[in-house]
């Protein structure tokens, strides 16, 4: 008899180990995915009108975010009142680090022989001009795109206001997938980059040698 209820402890724990191990599948977490933004990196002939000043400083900052986007999932807009946190869908390096790196990029094609310094920069390294955005959306779209909304206004070197309260909005399609989602975030960088690098050009701001 010892060797029967032997036989049936080990087989209890033989169905328990069984159970466990299916459990432990069936719980098991998705891959995590990293994402980055990036650059208009193959832009050809794209110097905007600022390009002709040698030597030209632009200040680029400080870059403010909204408080629910300073995390390393990405965002999805499901309505105007509903926001989806993509748990395994994770930026490869903070939002904060990622846009200004990027829209510094893009302003130095976009400016050619321009100088871009990001904030904070070091006093002995003046600027002609010093660029303020704050981001108001930056998100999927529920209808496969990408938004990106940002407030921004320029200064001269001594931080005097010289455009105040722009307001830019750009709504990128997407391709499917969280990859094309991010490629048409990096787009709707570009394009505000654009927007400014324009204004930046322009008479009332153009750098004079």
């Amino acid at each position: 008899m010892d060797t029967d209820r032997f036989g049936c402890k080990a087989l209890r724990l033989f169905l328990m180990l069984i159970f466990v191990a299916l459990l432990a599948g069936c719980v098991r977490t998705p891959p995590v995915s990293y994402y980055q933004l990036s650059s208009r990196s193959d832009a050809v002939d794209v110097a905007g009108p600022a390009a002709s000043g040698q030597g030209f400083a632009v200040g680029l900052g400080p870059v403010q975010l909204p408080e629910y986007l300073e995390r390393i999932q990405l965002v999805s807009r499901t309505s105007a009142n509903q926001l989806q946190i993509m748990g395994d869908q994770r930026w490869a390096e903070p939002l904060a680090t990622a846009m200004p790196r990027v829209l510094g990029e893009d302003l130095a094609l976009l400016l050619g022989n321009a100088r871009i310094l990001r904030h904070p920069w070091v006093r002995s390294q003046p600027v002609d001009r010093q660029v303020l955005v704050e981001i108001l959306q930056f998100e999927g779209g529920p209808e496969r795109a990408a938004l990106l909304t940002a407030r921004w206004s320029l200064l001269d070197g001594a931080g005097k206001p010289l455009l105040a309260g722009q307001r830019s909005s750009f709504q990128v399609d997407a391709a499917s997938g969280t990859e094309g989602l991010v490629a048409a975030l990096s787009e709707a960088l570009w394009r505000l980059a654009g927007e400014i690098a324009v204004r930046l050009g322009e008479p009332s701001t153009e750098h004079h040698p």
